[in-house]
């Protein structure tokens, strides 16, 4: 993980550097992809994380991803209360 960055309360982070290899290289060089690439993966807790494998940064430029957390499917067993009457139950004989 190179850095850990909390959201804001509308959702941004602070802007950071990351390392993009020269435009000139790409030009020069067809083998020499002229981007860096990055995963990001976002998080918080009630939502199922995200992550963006290659996200791509190019030199000089500014890279402002749109992510959305899905919110995590709860359970139906386990969001409801169920009750079961005593006199619905059955002993089993062993």
């Amino acid at each position: 993980m190179l850095q850990k960055l909390q959201t804001d309360q509308y959702g941004n982070t602070q802007t950071i550097d990351l390392h993009a290899p020269s435009k000139k290289h790409g030009l020069k060089k067809p083998e020499v992809k002229p981007y860096s690439q990055y995963i990001v993966t976002a998080q918080h807790p009630g939502f199922a994380p995200v992550q963006w494998i290659g996200s791509q940064i190019f030199e000089g430029s500014k890279a402002i991803p749109t992510i959305k957390l899905p919110p995590l499917q709860m359970n139906s067993y386990a969001s409801s209360n169920w009750f079961i009457p005593k006199e619905t139950t059955r002993k089993l004989k062993t």
